[in-house]
């Protein structure tokens, strides 16, 4: 166990949230994998092998100033095209590695995420995934989107084309209708005119799934302007809401600014959350403020790239990762065991780094962590689940097969030390159960369950500032 004040801990939260990966809540932490080297990734895919793409397209018009993740601006047509086509010769080098027949690989679902992945030729890389993968097996096509950049159905056309209307999931990232909110976060300010527009084309598309991202706690952003945002949203009938509360991180343009208005996050999801439950929105929640409201609790609207795979511990699952700062992961049987070994890996999000990797042939992974003890996985779990309101003990123990008390009881004992005497933390029936409001304090407190080595890692680089 790491016995450590909490000024330390917070130290080493900043530290982990200080780059692009936005692993406030991956453990370890990406600052703390190991460097990639070609040799270390060599894993043999068969036709038995479930495949998932994700492909990271980091650029927009303008970056917002809450931004949080790897996006860069640009305004010239020449830099998308050059783009594209490195994104289509980095789909060329994961299919050489996967060096399996075209018909045998099982590929399960596509992710085009930002950034702002309707600035690109989606047409042109789709047509480039076909070519070196089948479709037969896939679930779910899912597509981040802005309303001003969903200005053409051309841009959506291969899903028409190829026929996957009724797997496609397109979420728009709205973040706020309001001028004044728009204004502050540097977005277009014509949004409510462009989303109808946007809806228009999905429809027009028979889009079977069609979602908005809306954020809470946006600068210049008031209770009723929210209210009135959900409102508005409701009569376009989406099929699902995703609202979730704004996170302040060192990588977005908004450290010390001082227009919030709203200071906490509770009382508006409350007032939120009744008015779509009675528009007939069922909550799909991941946490308190991270929330997918899904038109009348239908499953078949959610992100599968998050709920439904993996989940075959006895089949090697791939999520590739294409794009700077991608990430992806490898999950490969383990014997009997329900737990399967896992590495996880990142691209690089140095965009020279990216190009010269590619043309010279390479995968752009930078770093990587492979997961090769049930101890690692037990802490991965707990930290993930410290972001909720709940840790069960007896989910844990079904999972793992240990008691949670026996394994970390004296980190346990810490993180109930730190709230002794508060309402944001009370224990029971088996349960650890966090007020909304302890949010922060979870994220920092997580770093009690960093094993030794990992924390050893970050300290190191905390003192030599290498980050």
């Amino acid at each position: 166990m790491i016995k450590v004040d909490y000024n330390l801990l917070e130290e080493i939260t900043e530290l982990t949230s200080s780059d692009w990966s936005a692993s406030d809540y991956i453990y370890p932490p990406v600052v703390a994998w190991d460097k990639f080297r070609g040799k270390t990734f060599n894993y043999r895919f068969s036709s038995d092998s479930n495949f998932y793409i994700y492909i990271h397209l980091p650029f927009c018009k303008t970056r917002c100033t809450f931004c949080r993740y790897y996006s860069k601006p640009v305004v010239r047509a020449s830099l998308y095209k050059k783009y594209t086509d490195l994104i289509i010769q980095e789909i060329k080098i994961w299919a050489r590695k996967i060096n399996i027949p075209k018909e045998k690989i099982k590929l399960k679902s596509i992710y085009f995420g930002g950034g702002t992945p309707t600035l690109f030729d989606l047409n042109k890389i789709f047509d480039e995934i076909i070519k070196h993968f089948p479709l037969n097996y896939l679930e779910q096509v899912n597509i981040e989107t802005t309303p001003e950049s969903l200005d053409t159905l051309n841009k959506i056309l291969f899903l028409k084309k190829h026929g996957l209307n009724a797997i496609s999931r397109i979420m728009i990232g709205a973040q706020s209708l309001d001028t004044k909110v728009l204004k502050a976060i540097n977005r277009s300010q014509s949004q409510k005119k462009d989303i109808k527009k946007a809806f228009y084309l999905c429809k027009n598309a028979r889009i079977k799934t069609i979602g908005v991202d809306m954020i809470v706690g946006l600068p210049k952003q008031t209770e009723e302007s929210l209210l009135k945002d959900v409102k508005f949203l409701i009569k376009l009938k989406p099929q699902v809401i995703h609202l979730y509360g704004l996170v302040k991180s060192p990588t977005t343009a908004l450290s010390g600014k001082e227009f919030f208005i709203i200071k906490k996050l509770e009382p508006i999801m409350k007032k939120a959350k009744k008015i779509l439950i009675r528009s007939h929105y069922k909550s799909n929640r991941y946490t308190e403020f991270d929330t997918e409201w899904l038109y009348k609790g239908n499953e078949k609207f959610q992100n599968k790239q998050i709920f439904l795979i993996p989940n075959e511990p006895q089949k090697l699952n791939c999520k590739i990762c294409i794009g700077p700062s991608a990430m992806g992961y490898i999950t490969f049987p383990n014997g009997e065991k329900k737990i399967p070994k896992r590495v996880m890996f990142i691209n690089t999000w140095n965009f020279d780094e990216y190009e010269k990797k590619i043309c010279g042939g390479k995968l752009a992974i930078d770093k990587y962590y492979k997961f090769n003890t049930p101890e690692d996985e037990k802490r991965s779990y707990i930290i993930r689940n410290l972001k909720n309101d709940t840790l069960d003990y007896g989910l844990y123990k079904k999972k793992f097969g240990t008691s949670i008390l026996c394994d970390f009881s004296e980190e346990l004992m810490l993180v109930k030390k730190h709230f002794e005497g508060r309402e944001e933390c009370v224990e029971s029936n088996s349960k650890l159960a966090f007020s909304s409001n302890s949010k922060r304090e979870r994220m920092v407190l997580a770093r009690l369950f960093y094993s030794s080595k990992i924390f050893n890692r970050c300290m190191d680089i905390l003192e030599t500032e290498n980050f």
